[in-house]
């Protein structure tokens, strides 16, 4: 599809060996003719560069109705505000110009059935001229625990899977795109996979066989109530409203209106509602940069403090449906997470220190109206294969990452109410709900 290759479909892919030592670009500072003064960043640590501070992106057609994030122990009690109510800005969109003059490609390879395969990824976010794909550079390993011998395969369930040049069993292709081309190479899957089931009530978790470690919720959105804990809603929107514009670095962040559309003057809560097709919310915490606490950003842009730590864990409940748009980046949802850093200076153009600072996708649809969303990790040590999960057409899905010792895992889970506080134990159980169905990729 596009040149894109898929395997069999996952509930869960878990990245191991992820930190890494490195350097990276980091920007400090942005001229008037459009040049950008860099420094060489050091990192190092075992989920290096990702322990940096990261701000979460979904981009339509999405609902998002609801997000929740954890930190580990006290880390919660520092922070508790609450915010409800309805708050309407309508700016109308003077500008709405995002630069992608720079193809940020590298290539994908994997071996599939014994046959070597490639494709292309460009970077993330709306493009006027180019189709998304992914990068990465790809080696498969057996489930965590097991030898370490490299597979084509790492769907750990009782089910055998077959890579074979053919359409996925059960598939009804009603979008043209979604066809497979000759020589795809793609997987059959067992007709029927487990499904998920978890008590409702996380905290009645008892499985006492190894210490708890506590993670306490630090923000949170809830859309039919409008409730907001600690979160603001951002996006590339500078010039309307708020955040600043100008042709050498395009716009900058700005506050996101209701809708997730367009900019406004001041912070507003998202609406429960669709946000369409190119369009992108950017979700921060809910602290300011000031006073150089951020580093160097952007002259006039609206920036805030992203999710820190190495130890980390998201919720989002999002729905992705088709909107029926066609060309550049419609009907291609997305969510996915970058070094704040990136979109602080020049989210979509030169001037960043992507790729090499960070990028995590959790789930991106890579051609129009695709039913597939695959997972890559964007860093000096990069990767991702070709399992899949199924996009959410229909109702919702909670989509779960936690970063915690070198791995991050991202796993589908049931919806749910998201709690004040989770332990590990109960993150255990969460995970294991997926193990029949998971993804182990060993980043090089």
């Amino acid at each position: 599809m596009d040149g894109n290759y898929y395997c069999q479909a996952i509930k869960a892919v878990r990245y191991q060996n992820v930190g890494h030592a490195g350097s990276y670009d980091e920007i400090v500072s942005m001229s008037g003719d459009g040049s950008c003064g860099t420094k060489t960043k050091k990192f190092s640590g075992r989920l290096a560069p990702f322990d940096e501070e990261l701000s979460l992106h979904i981009r339509g057609p999405a609902m998002i109705k609801q997000v929740a994030v954890y930190l580990p122990g006290s880390h919660g009690d520092k922070v508790d505000k609450r915010t409800h109510g309805h708050q309407h800005s309508h700016i109308k969109a003077l500008y709405n110009i995002h630069y992608k003059d720079i193809a940020k490609k590298d290539k994908v390879v994997a071996t599939i059935d014994g046959q070597v395969v490639s494709w292309e990824n460009n970077w993330f976010g709306p493009s006027a001229d180019s189709t998304l794909t992914t990068l990465a550079t790809e080696t498969l390993k057996k489930p965590f625990g097991a030898v370490q011998t490299p597979v084509t395969t790492v769907l750990t369930t009782e089910f055998s899977t077959t890579c074979i040049t053919s359409q996925p069993v059960g598939a009804s292709v009603s979008n043209s795109n979604d066809k497979p081309t000759s020589g795809m190479v793609l997987c059959s899957v067992p007709t029927s996979m487990p499904t998920p089931s978890i008590a409702d009530n996380l905290a009645d978790n008892k499985d006492n066989s190894k210490p708890k470690h506590s993670y306490k919720r630090i923000g949170y959105y809830e859309a039919s109530s409008q409730t907001v804990e600690n979160l603001v809603f951002l996006g590339n929107f500078g010039g309307q409203g708020s955040g600043v514009f100008d042709y050498h670095y395009g716009a900058s962040l700005a506050y996101a209106n209701r809708n997730g559309t367009a900019g406004s003057p001041t912070s507003q809560i998202l609406a429960d509602t669709l946000i369409p097709s190119r369009n992108e919310v950017i979700i921060t915490t809910d602290k300011k940069c000031n006073n150089n606490d951020c580093g160097f950003t952007r002259p006039g842009a609206v920036t805030y403090h992203g999710f820190d730590g190495a130890d980390k864990v998201f919720f989002i409940e999002v729905g992705m449906p088709s909107d029926g748009q066609t060309g550049a980046e419609g009907d291609q949802p997305a969510a996915w997470m970058l070094n704040t850093k990136i979109p602080r200076t020049m989210q979509y153009g030169k001037c960043s220190c992507w790729p090499g600072c960070g990028e995590l996708d959790i789930a991106e649809a890579l051609s129009v109206g695709s039913r597939y969303m695959k997972s890559t990790v964007h860093a000096q040590a990069s990767g991702g294969d070709s399992d899949y999960f199924n996009r959410p057409l229909q109702g919702t899905a909670t989509i779960m990452t936690i970063f915690s010792k070198d791995e991050i895992f991202i796993g589908i889970v049931p919806n749910m109410k998201f709690p004040d506080k989770l332990t590990s134990h109960d993150l255990d159980a969460l995970m294991d709900e997926d193990a029949t169905s998971v993804s182990d990729f060993t980043i090089a």
